[in-house]
Protein backbone atom coordinates (compact mmCIF):
# COMPACT_ATOMS: atom_id res chain seq x y z
CA UNK A 1 0.00 0.00 0.00
CA UNK A 2 1.14 3.68 -0.88
CA UNK A 3 1.42 6.74 1.45
CA UNK A 4 -1.38 8.47 1.21
CA UNK A 5 -0.50 11.50 -1.21
CA UNK A 6 -2.65 14.07 0.57
CA UNK A 7 -0.70 14.12 3.59
CA UNK A 8 2.37 12.34 3.39
CA UNK A 9 2.95 13.71 -0.20
CA UNK A 10 6.82 13.06 -0.15
CA UNK A 11 6.86 9.82 0.80
CA UNK A 12 4.33 9.28 -2.06
CA UNK A 13 7.14 10.57 -4.48
CA UNK A 14 9.87 8.39 -3.38
CA UNK A 15 7.62 4.99 -3.31
CA UNK A 16 6.23 5.39 -6.39
CA UNK A 17 9.61 6.93 -7.94
CA UNK A 18 11.25 3.27 -6.53
CA UNK A 19 8.29 1.32 -7.54
CA UNK A 20 8.88 2.68 -11.35
CA UNK A 21 12.21 2.80 -11.81
CA UNK A 22 11.85 -1.08 -10.68
CA UNK A 23 9.72 -1.17 -13.60
CA UNK A 24 11.77 0.44 -15.85
CA UNK A 25 14.81 -1.09 -15.41
CA UNK A 26 16.59 -2.61 -18.50
CA UNK A 27 17.84 -5.20 -16.56
CA UNK A 28 15.02 -6.86 -14.99
CA UNK A 29 12.65 -9.07 -16.70
CA UNK A 30 9.47 -7.08 -18.07
CA UNK A 31 6.77 -6.47 -15.09
CA UNK A 32 3.41 -8.61 -16.27
CA UNK A 33 0.69 -6.74 -17.96
CA UNK A 34 -2.79 -7.97 -18.60
CA UNK A 35 -2.56 -6.72 -22.23
CA UNK A 36 0.67 -8.48 -23.24
CA UNK A 37 0.62 -11.08 -25.13
CA UNK A 38 -3.19 -11.15 -25.73
CA UNK A 39 -4.56 -12.08 -29.08
CA UNK A 40 -6.04 -9.74 -31.57
CA UNK A 41 -9.70 -11.55 -30.99
CA UNK A 42 -9.10 -10.73 -27.35
CA UNK A 43 -8.89 -7.01 -28.37
CA UNK A 44 -11.65 -6.64 -30.99
CA UNK A 45 -14.09 -8.22 -28.44
CA UNK A 46 -13.44 -5.25 -25.90
CA UNK A 47 -13.91 -2.91 -28.52
CA UNK A 48 -17.85 -2.23 -28.97
CA UNK A 49 -19.49 1.04 -29.98
CA UNK A 50 -19.49 2.41 -26.32
CA UNK A 51 -15.55 1.60 -25.84
CA UNK A 52 -14.77 3.10 -28.68
CA UNK A 53 -16.52 5.97 -28.39
CA UNK A 54 -14.71 7.06 -25.40
CA UNK A 55 -11.59 6.13 -27.11
CA UNK A 56 -12.47 8.10 -29.70
CA UNK A 57 -13.38 11.16 -27.30
CA UNK A 58 -10.03 10.94 -25.27
CA UNK A 59 -8.47 11.57 -28.03
CA UNK A 60 -10.41 15.06 -28.44
CA UNK A 61 -9.69 16.00 -25.15
CA UNK A 62 -6.24 14.89 -25.37
CA UNK A 63 -5.53 17.23 -28.70
CA UNK A 64 -7.28 19.99 -26.53
CA UNK A 65 -5.80 20.12 -23.22
CA UNK A 66 -2.14 19.97 -24.88
CA UNK A 67 -3.14 22.85 -27.03
CA UNK A 68 -4.23 24.60 -24.24
CA UNK A 69 -1.09 23.88 -22.31
CA UNK A 70 0.88 25.15 -25.20
CA UNK A 71 -0.56 28.24 -24.91
CA UNK A 72 -0.20 28.50 -21.08
CA UNK A 73 3.32 27.75 -21.38
CA UNK A 74 4.23 30.17 -24.41
CA UNK A 75 1.98 33.17 -22.47
CA UNK A 76 4.48 32.44 -19.59
CA UNK A 77 7.16 31.80 -21.23
CA UNK A 78 6.83 35.17 -24.30
CA UNK A 79 5.61 37.63 -21.52
CA UNK A 80 6.97 36.36 -18.09
CA UNK A 81 10.69 35.38 -18.92
CA UNK A 82 9.23 31.78 -17.47
CA UNK A 83 12.75 30.11 -18.44
CA UNK A 84 14.28 32.56 -16.26
CA UNK A 85 12.20 33.22 -13.63
CA UNK A 86 11.10 29.28 -12.77
CA UNK A 87 15.37 28.44 -12.11
CA UNK A 88 15.31 32.10 -9.77
CA UNK A 89 13.27 30.67 -7.38
CA UNK A 90 13.84 29.09 -4.46
CA UNK A 91 14.46 25.60 -3.86
CA UNK A 92 11.33 25.92 -1.35
CA UNK A 93 9.28 27.40 -3.50
CA UNK A 94 9.68 25.17 -6.50
CA UNK A 95 9.43 22.16 -4.56
CA UNK A 96 5.50 24.04 -3.23
CA UNK A 97 4.59 23.84 -6.64
CA UNK A 98 5.71 20.40 -7.80
CA UNK A 99 4.57 18.89 -5.03
CA UNK A 100 0.99 20.68 -4.70
CA UNK A 101 0.41 19.22 -8.28
CA UNK A 102 1.15 16.23 -7.35
CA UNK A 103 -1.18 16.43 -4.41
CA UNK A 104 -3.87 17.79 -6.83
CA UNK A 105 -3.69 15.38 -9.68
CA UNK A 106 -2.87 12.14 -7.35
CA UNK A 107 -5.45 13.03 -4.61
CA UNK A 108 -8.46 12.85 -6.63
CA UNK A 109 -10.67 9.93 -6.23
CA UNK A 110 -12.75 10.87 -9.34
CA UNK A 111 -9.45 11.34 -11.48
CA UNK A 112 -9.53 10.28 -15.20
CA UNK A 113 -6.35 8.99 -14.48
CA UNK A 114 -7.68 5.96 -12.15
CA UNK A 115 -6.39 2.83 -13.25
CA UNK A 116 -6.88 -0.59 -12.14
CA UNK A 117 -3.49 -1.34 -12.40
CA UNK A 118 -2.31 1.45 -10.09
CA UNK A 119 -1.25 5.41 -10.30
CA UNK A 120 -0.38 6.34 -13.97
CA UNK A 121 2.50 7.67 -12.26
CA UNK A 122 4.33 4.42 -12.14
CA UNK A 123 4.20 4.26 -15.80
CA UNK A 124 6.13 7.82 -16.18
CA UNK A 125 9.42 7.87 -15.63
CA UNK A 126 9.66 11.40 -16.88
CA UNK A 127 8.24 12.44 -13.53
CA UNK A 128 11.30 11.17 -11.57
CA UNK A 129 11.18 13.56 -8.47
CA UNK A 130 15.03 14.36 -9.18
CA UNK A 131 14.67 14.63 -13.04
CA UNK A 132 12.37 17.61 -12.34
CA UNK A 133 14.18 19.51 -9.64
CA UNK A 134 17.46 19.33 -10.75
CA UNK A 135 19.38 21.89 -11.88
CA UNK A 136 17.22 24.42 -10.15
CA UNK A 137 14.40 23.38 -12.07
CA UNK A 138 15.48 23.26 -14.95
CA UNK A 139 14.31 19.75 -15.70
CA UNK A 140 11.03 20.37 -15.63
CA UNK A 141 11.24 23.07 -18.17
CA UNK A 142 12.50 20.88 -20.91
CA UNK A 143 10.28 18.79 -19.97
CA UNK A 144 7.19 20.85 -20.45
CA UNK A 145 9.19 22.75 -23.80
CA UNK A 146 9.09 18.92 -25.21
CA UNK A 147 5.35 18.89 -25.08
CA UNK A 148 4.80 22.30 -26.41
CA UNK A 149 3.17 22.77 -29.81
CA UNK A 150 5.67 24.32 -32.24
CA UNK A 151 2.70 26.73 -33.80
CA UNK A 152 -0.28 27.25 -31.03
CA UNK A 153 -2.45 28.76 -34.39
CA UNK A 154 -2.18 25.40 -35.30
CA UNK A 155 -4.34 23.21 -32.95
CA UNK A 156 -2.89 19.72 -33.10
CA UNK A 157 -5.23 16.92 -34.97
CA UNK A 158 -3.68 13.67 -33.42
CA UNK A 159 -2.80 13.26 -29.40
CA UNK A 160 0.57 13.61 -28.73
CA UNK A 161 2.34 10.22 -27.46
CA UNK A 162 5.33 10.59 -25.61
CA UNK A 163 7.59 7.76 -27.04
CA UNK A 164 8.89 5.31 -24.09
CA UNK A 165 10.30 1.82 -25.78
CA UNK A 166 10.22 0.38 -21.82
CA UNK A 167 7.07 1.23 -21.58
CA UNK A 168 5.60 -0.24 -25.41
CA UNK A 169 7.41 -3.32 -24.36
CA UNK A 170 5.45 -3.93 -21.19
CA UNK A 171 2.25 -3.66 -22.70
CA UNK A 172 2.72 -5.15 -26.03
CA UNK A 173 2.74 -2.64 -28.79
CA UNK A 174 3.57 -3.25 -32.02
CA UNK A 175 3.14 -1.35 -35.03
CA UNK A 176 2.66 -4.08 -37.10
CA UNK A 177 -0.53 -5.17 -34.63
CA UNK A 178 -4.03 -5.91 -35.80
CA UNK A 179 -6.22 -2.33 -35.59
CA UNK A 180 -8.10 -3.89 -32.66
CA UNK A 181 -4.50 -4.12 -31.00
CA UNK A 182 -3.54 -0.92 -32.12
CA UNK A 183 -6.67 0.82 -31.01
CA UNK A 184 -6.59 -0.25 -27.18
CA UNK A 185 -2.80 -0.10 -26.96
CA UNK A 186 -2.22 3.39 -28.43
CA UNK A 187 -5.31 4.72 -25.95
CA UNK A 188 -3.15 3.51 -23.29
CA UNK A 189 -0.24 5.55 -24.69
CA UNK A 190 -2.06 8.31 -24.60
CA UNK A 191 -3.58 8.30 -21.58
CA UNK A 192 0.13 7.74 -20.06
CA UNK A 193 1.27 10.63 -22.19
CA UNK A 194 -1.94 12.86 -20.91
CA UNK A 195 -1.01 12.30 -17.46
CA UNK A 196 2.06 13.84 -17.76
CA UNK A 197 0.59 17.07 -19.49
CA UNK A 198 -1.90 17.00 -17.22
CA UNK A 199 0.58 17.50 -14.08
CA UNK A 200 2.59 19.89 -15.66
CA UNK A 201 -0.48 21.71 -16.78
CA UNK A 202 -1.15 21.77 -12.71
CA UNK A 203 2.09 22.75 -11.71
CA UNK A 204 1.81 26.17 -14.12
CA UNK A 205 -1.61 26.58 -12.22
CA UNK A 206 -0.09 26.58 -8.72
CA UNK A 207 2.70 28.60 -10.31
CA UNK A 208 0.24 31.53 -11.10
CA UNK A 209 -1.78 31.11 -8.14
CA UNK A 210 -4.75 29.47 -9.80
CA UNK A 211 -7.30 26.77 -8.35
CA UNK A 212 -8.10 23.88 -10.91
CA UNK A 213 -11.36 22.21 -11.23
CA UNK A 214 -11.90 18.64 -11.96
CA UNK A 215 -15.48 17.74 -13.79
CA UNK A 216 -15.35 14.01 -15.46
CA UNK A 217 -17.56 13.89 -18.32
CA UNK A 218 -19.34 11.31 -19.66
CA UNK A 219 -21.51 9.43 -22.76
CA UNK A 220 -24.78 7.95 -21.19
CA UNK A 221 -23.90 4.58 -22.20
CA UNK A 222 -25.82 2.53 -19.51
CA UNK A 223 -27.07 2.41 -16.14
CA UNK A 224 -24.30 2.14 -13.37
CA UNK A 225 -25.67 -1.07 -11.73
CA UNK A 226 -26.06 -3.33 -15.29
CA UNK A 227 -22.04 -1.21 -16.13
CA UNK A 228 -20.57 -2.61 -12.76
CA UNK A 229 -22.09 -5.70 -12.88
CA UNK A 230 -20.85 -6.35 -16.07
CA UNK A 231 -17.13 -5.05 -15.34
CA UNK A 232 -16.99 -7.20 -11.86
CA UNK A 233 -15.17 -10.39 -13.49
CA UNK A 234 -12.54 -7.80 -14.78
CA UNK A 235 -12.48 -6.26 -11.58
CA UNK A 236 -12.18 -9.07 -9.31
CA UNK A 237 -9.13 -10.01 -11.86
CA UNK A 238 -6.63 -6.89 -11.38
CA UNK A 239 -7.60 -7.21 -7.32
CA UNK A 240 -6.66 -11.00 -7.51
CA UNK A 241 -9.97 -12.34 -6.53
CA UNK A 242 -10.03 -10.24 -2.85
CA UNK A 243 -13.32 -9.72 -2.95
CA UNK A 244 -13.59 -7.06 -0.22
CA UNK A 245 -11.07 -5.14 -2.51
CA UNK A 246 -13.64 -5.71 -5.20
CA UNK A 247 -16.21 -4.19 -3.46
CA UNK A 248 -14.82 -1.37 -2.64
CA UNK A 249 -13.46 -0.52 -5.65
CA UNK A 250 -17.23 -0.86 -6.87
CA UNK A 251 -18.41 1.51 -4.40
CA UNK A 252 -15.82 4.29 -5.33
CA UNK A 253 -16.84 3.50 -8.75
CA UNK A 254 -20.27 4.00 -8.37
CA UNK A 255 -19.63 7.40 -6.29
CA UNK A 256 -17.39 8.66 -9.18
CA UNK A 257 -20.24 7.81 -11.59
CA UNK A 258 -22.30 10.51 -9.59
CA UNK A 259 -20.17 13.04 -10.05
CA UNK A 260 -20.22 12.68 -14.34
CA UNK A 261 -21.72 14.90 -16.16
CA UNK A 262 -23.64 14.44 -19.47
CA UNK A 263 -21.93 17.35 -22.03
CA UNK A 264 -22.39 18.82 -25.59
CA UNK A 265 -20.22 17.06 -28.32
CA UNK A 266 -19.43 20.55 -29.90
CA UNK A 267 -18.72 23.11 -27.47
CA UNK A 268 -17.79 20.67 -23.89
CA UNK A 269 -20.95 22.33 -22.04
CA UNK A 270 -21.90 20.61 -19.09
CA UNK A 271 -25.69 19.41 -19.26
CA UNK A 272 -27.33 21.49 -16.43
CA UNK A 273 -31.16 20.19 -15.45
CA UNK A 274 -32.13 23.81 -15.29
CA UNK A 275 -31.87 24.38 -18.86
CA UNK A 276 -33.38 21.31 -19.66
CA UNK A 277 -32.11 17.93 -21.00
CA UNK A 278 -29.78 18.34 -24.30
CA UNK A 279 -31.16 17.45 -27.90
CA UNK A 280 -29.36 13.87 -28.85
CA UNK A 281 -28.53 13.03 -32.18
CA UNK A 282 -31.44 11.09 -33.58
CA UNK A 283 -29.56 8.34 -36.17
CA UNK A 284 -26.92 7.47 -33.41
CA UNK A 285 -29.20 6.67 -30.77
CA UNK A 286 -30.97 4.43 -33.29
CA UNK A 287 -27.68 2.41 -32.71
CA UNK A 288 -26.93 2.52 -29.11
CA UNK A 289 -24.53 5.84 -29.06
CA UNK A 290 -25.33 9.09 -27.02
CA UNK A 291 -24.43 12.71 -28.96
CA UNK A 292 -25.72 15.49 -27.34
CA UNK A 293 -25.42 18.87 -28.34
CA UNK A 294 -26.91 22.17 -26.31
CA UNK A 295 -28.06 23.78 -29.12
CA UNK A 296 -28.71 24.01 -32.79
CA UNK A 297 -25.78 25.76 -33.53
CA UNK A 298 -23.30 23.37 -32.20
CA UNK A 299 -24.90 20.94 -34.05
CA UNK A 300 -24.56 22.48 -37.31
CA UNK A 301 -21.07 23.68 -36.64
CA UNK A 302 -20.51 19.84 -35.91
CA UNK A 303 -21.69 18.16 -38.91
CA UNK A 304 -18.91 19.07 -41.07
CA UNK A 305 -17.22 15.99 -38.89
CA UNK A 306 -19.85 14.31 -37.42
CA UNK A 307 -21.35 13.24 -40.88
CA UNK A 308 -18.79 11.06 -41.49
CA UNK A 309 -19.77 8.59 -38.17
CA UNK A 310 -23.48 9.66 -37.69
CA UNK A 311 -25.34 6.65 -37.23
CA UNK A 312 -22.95 4.58 -38.47
CA UNK A 313 -21.05 1.63 -36.70
CA UNK A 314 -17.43 2.54 -35.30
CA UNK A 315 -15.39 -0.70 -35.58
CA UNK A 316 -11.68 -0.45 -34.13
CA UNK A 317 -10.51 2.34 -36.89
CA UNK A 318 -11.81 5.69 -35.96
CA UNK A 319 -9.63 6.28 -33.21
CA UNK A 320 -6.59 7.21 -35.73
CA UNK A 321 -8.77 8.98 -37.90
CA UNK A 322 -7.71 12.60 -37.60
CA UNK A 323 -8.93 13.90 -34.69
CA UNK A 324 -11.04 16.90 -35.26
CA UNK A 325 -10.88 20.14 -33.51
CA UNK A 326 -14.01 21.80 -33.05
CA UNK A 327 -13.85 23.03 -29.26
CA UNK A 328 -15.32 26.84 -29.45
CA UNK A 329 -13.25 28.43 -27.22
CA UNK A 330 -10.16 27.10 -29.16
CA UNK A 331 -11.39 27.78 -32.64
CA UNK A 332 -8.59 29.68 -34.64
CA UNK A 333 -9.78 32.23 -37.80
CA UNK A 334 -6.55 31.66 -39.60
CA UNK A 335 -5.46 34.12 -42.27
CA UNK A 336 -1.52 33.68 -42.40
CA UNK A 337 0.00 36.65 -43.71
CA UNK A 338 1.78 35.43 -46.84
CA UNK A 339 5.90 35.09 -46.80
CA UNK A 340 6.01 33.97 -42.82
CA UNK A 341 6.95 30.33 -43.28
CA UNK A 342 6.09 27.60 -39.79
CA UNK A 343 9.39 26.86 -38.39
CA UNK A 344 11.56 24.19 -40.08
CA UNK A 345 12.21 20.62 -38.85
CA UNK A 346 14.98 20.49 -36.07
CA UNK A 347 14.91 21.59 -32.88
CA UNK A 348 11.58 22.86 -30.90
CA UNK A 349 11.58 26.31 -31.41
CA UNK A 350 11.27 27.99 -27.95
CA UNK A 351 8.08 30.60 -27.52
CA UNK A 352 10.01 33.99 -27.47
CA UNK A 353 10.28 32.85 -31.22
CA UNK A 354 6.72 31.83 -31.57
CA UNK A 355 5.18 34.70 -29.84
CA UNK A 356 6.76 37.52 -32.17
CA UNK A 357 5.76 35.50 -35.06
CA UNK A 358 1.74 35.07 -33.94
CA UNK A 359 2.25 39.14 -33.12
CA UNK A 360 4.00 40.23 -36.50
CA UNK A 361 0.85 38.51 -37.91
CA UNK A 362 -1.16 41.29 -37.28
CA UNK A 363 0.91 43.53 -39.36
CA UNK A 364 1.21 42.60 -43.26
CA UNK A 365 3.14 45.76 -44.07
CA UNK A 366 6.03 45.46 -41.32
CA UNK A 367 8.70 43.31 -42.47
CA UNK A 368 10.31 42.53 -38.57
CA UNK A 369 10.23 43.49 -34.67
CA UNK A 370 12.21 43.88 -32.25
CA UNK A 371 12.18 43.87 -28.53
CA UNK A 372 12.72 47.54 -27.19
CA UNK A 373 12.66 47.08 -23.52
CA UNK A 374 10.98 44.74 -20.75
CA UNK A 375 9.92 46.09 -17.86
CA UNK A 376 8.13 44.67 -15.28
CA UNK A 377 7.41 41.21 -17.63
CA UNK A 378 5.65 43.62 -19.88
CA UNK A 379 7.73 43.20 -23.39
CA UNK A 380 7.51 46.63 -25.68
CA UNK A 381 7.95 45.50 -29.51
CA UNK A 382 9.09 47.48 -32.05
CA UNK A 383 8.00 47.18 -35.87
CA UNK A 384 9.94 47.61 -38.39
CA UNK A 385 9.08 49.04 -41.58
CA UNK A 386 11.39 49.34 -44.25
CA UNK A 387 10.81 52.27 -46.98
CA UNK A 388 12.48 50.95 -49.99
CA UNK A 389 11.71 47.81 -51.90
CA UNK A 390 15.13 46.32 -52.68
CA UNK A 391 16.20 46.16 -48.54
CA UNK A 392 12.43 45.37 -47.51
CA UNK A 393 12.36 42.13 -49.94
CA UNK A 394 16.16 41.57 -49.11
CA UNK A 395 15.50 41.66 -45.22
CA UNK A 396 12.29 39.52 -45.43
CA UNK A 397 14.61 36.74 -47.33
CA UNK A 398 17.00 36.95 -44.22
CA UNK A 399 13.78 37.05 -42.12
CA UNK A 400 11.79 33.97 -43.41
CA UNK A 401 15.86 32.13 -43.31
CA UNK A 402 16.14 33.17 -39.73
CA UNK A 403 12.79 31.55 -38.61
CA UNK A 404 12.77 28.65 -40.53
CA UNK A 405 16.47 26.96 -39.37
CA UNK A 406 18.06 30.01 -37.98
CA UNK A 407 20.53 30.40 -40.70
CA UNK A 408 23.95 32.36 -39.49
CA UNK A 409 24.50 34.34 -42.48
CA UNK A 410 20.78 35.73 -42.41
CA UNK A 411 21.12 36.16 -38.34
CA UNK A 412 23.96 38.58 -39.17
CA UNK A 413 22.14 40.61 -41.44
CA UNK A 414 19.13 40.53 -39.65
CA UNK A 415 20.95 41.71 -36.63
CA UNK A 416 22.71 44.46 -38.44
CA UNK A 417 19.30 45.63 -39.40
CA UNK A 418 18.01 45.73 -36.32
CA UNK A 419 21.10 47.42 -34.90
CA UNK A 420 19.39 50.76 -36.40
CA UNK A 421 16.56 51.44 -34.28
CA UNK A 422 18.51 50.75 -30.72
CA UNK A 423 18.95 53.86 -28.71
CA UNK A 424 21.88 53.86 -26.53
CA UNK A 425 20.41 52.91 -23.68
CA UNK A 426 18.81 50.04 -25.61
CA UNK A 427 22.55 49.07 -26.59
CA UNK A 428 23.93 49.77 -22.56
CA UNK A 429 21.42 46.73 -21.37
CA UNK A 430 22.12 44.89 -25.07
CA UNK A 431 18.00 43.91 -25.00
CA UNK A 432 18.57 43.44 -28.69
CA UNK A 433 21.10 40.58 -28.46
CA UNK A 434 18.93 39.34 -25.25
CA UNK A 435 16.19 38.58 -27.66
CA UNK A 436 17.74 37.42 -30.12
CA UNK A 437 19.90 34.84 -27.62
CA UNK A 438 16.19 33.70 -26.95
CA UNK A 439 14.52 33.76 -30.05
CA UNK A 440 17.94 31.35 -31.79
CA UNK A 441 20.12 30.29 -29.12
CA UNK A 442 23.17 28.45 -30.24
CA UNK A 443 23.11 29.72 -34.21
CA UNK A 444 23.05 33.27 -33.08
CA UNK A 445 25.52 33.08 -30.05
CA UNK A 446 27.86 31.54 -32.96
CA UNK A 447 27.16 35.04 -34.66
CA UNK A 448 27.81 37.11 -31.69
CA UNK A 449 31.42 35.54 -30.32
CA UNK A 450 32.59 35.51 -34.11
CA UNK A 451 31.63 39.67 -34.00
CA UNK A 452 33.49 39.67 -30.64
CA UNK A 453 36.44 38.13 -31.55
CA UNK A 454 36.67 40.36 -34.62
CA UNK A 455 35.76 38.12 -37.08
CA UNK A 456 32.55 38.50 -39.62
CA UNK A 457 30.36 36.15 -40.69
CA UNK A 458 30.70 35.24 -44.75
CA UNK A 459 27.63 37.60 -46.33
CA UNK A 460 24.42 35.89 -47.43
CA UNK A 461 23.81 34.87 -50.67
CA UNK A 462 20.14 34.96 -52.45
CA UNK A 463 19.25 32.91 -55.64
CA UNK A 464 16.74 34.77 -58.31
CA UNK A 465 14.33 32.19 -57.30
CA UNK A 466 14.49 33.15 -53.64
CA UNK A 467 13.86 36.98 -55.47
CA UNK A 468 11.18 36.05 -57.56
CA UNK A 469 9.54 34.52 -54.75
CA UNK A 470 9.71 37.42 -52.07
CA UNK A 471 8.54 39.83 -54.93
CA UNK A 472 5.51 37.74 -55.80
CA UNK A 473 4.16 37.21 -52.13
CA UNK A 474 4.82 41.63 -52.13
CA UNK A 475 3.22 42.25 -55.30
CA UNK A 476 0.03 39.81 -54.29
CA UNK A 477 -0.47 41.88 -50.74
CA UNK A 478 -0.16 45.09 -52.11
CA UNK A 479 3.64 46.22 -50.57
CA UNK A 480 5.13 48.53 -53.34
CA UNK A 481 1.97 48.33 -55.57
CA UNK A 482 3.57 51.04 -57.63
CA UNK A 483 7.13 49.49 -57.99
CA UNK A 484 5.66 46.14 -58.60
CA UNK A 485 2.57 46.85 -60.94
CA UNK A 486 4.60 45.42 -64.10
CA UNK A 487 6.39 42.99 -62.56
CA UNK A 488 5.75 39.70 -63.64
CA UNK A 489 6.17 36.73 -61.79
CA UNK A 490 8.75 34.15 -62.41
CA UNK A 491 12.94 34.00 -62.57
CA UNK A 492 13.47 31.86 -65.58
CA UNK A 493 15.48 33.30 -68.80
CA UNK A 494 15.32 36.99 -67.35
CA UNK A 495 17.25 39.35 -67.59
CA UNK A 496 19.23 40.92 -64.64
CA UNK A 497 21.04 43.74 -62.98
CA UNK A 498 23.47 43.35 -60.11
CA UNK A 499 22.77 45.61 -57.14
CA UNK A 500 24.30 45.66 -53.51
CA UNK A 501 22.45 46.72 -50.26
CA UNK A 502 24.76 47.91 -47.09
CA UNK A 503 23.20 47.87 -43.82
CA UNK A 504 24.60 48.31 -40.33
CA UNK A 505 25.45 51.39 -38.33
CA UNK A 506 29.05 51.41 -40.13
CA UNK A 507 27.25 50.10 -43.96
CA UNK A 508 29.54 47.02 -42.94
CA UNK A 509 27.35 44.28 -44.64
CA UNK A 510 27.13 44.28 -48.24
CA UNK A 511 24.80 41.96 -49.84
CA UNK A 512 24.72 41.37 -53.95
CA UNK A 513 21.75 40.89 -55.58
CA UNK A 514 20.68 39.75 -59.13
CA UNK A 515 17.81 41.75 -59.55
CA UNK A 516 15.51 41.48 -62.40
CA UNK A 517 15.38 44.31 -64.88
CA UNK A 518 11.51 44.14 -65.12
Amino acid sequence: DLPDVRTHTKQWIAETDKICKDRFNPLKPLPFDHDRGQTEDYFLGNLNENVVQEIVQTRRFACSTRHRLSENATRLFSKHDFDEAWPALGDREREKHLLAAVKEQEGQRNSADFQLRGPTKLDCPELYWEELVKDKGRGFLNLLMSLMLDNNDDPPKQPLVLEQPRFDEIIGWSDQAGPGQRACLDFRRVIRTRHIETYCSLVLAEYCGKKVQYQSLAHEHSKTKETLAAAKPMISFFTAGDSEQTKRWMKDEVARRKQMKLFCEHCLKVEDKKDGKMSVCQPCKRIGREVRYCGKDCQKSAWKFHKRDCGKKFGASPPFVTTWFLFSWFLRFLFRRGGLPFPGSGPRRPSSFLSPIRFLDGFSKKVGLSVLLTVRRLVRFSLVRLGGLYGAILFAIMRNRSMFNADESALFYMYRVFQRWETAEDAKHQYLRKQLRKEYGIPFENVMNALDNGIFPAPPTVSTEELDAMLTVFKKTGRFSEELRDYVPGAKGKKTVPRGIQVGPKKDLTVMLEWPED
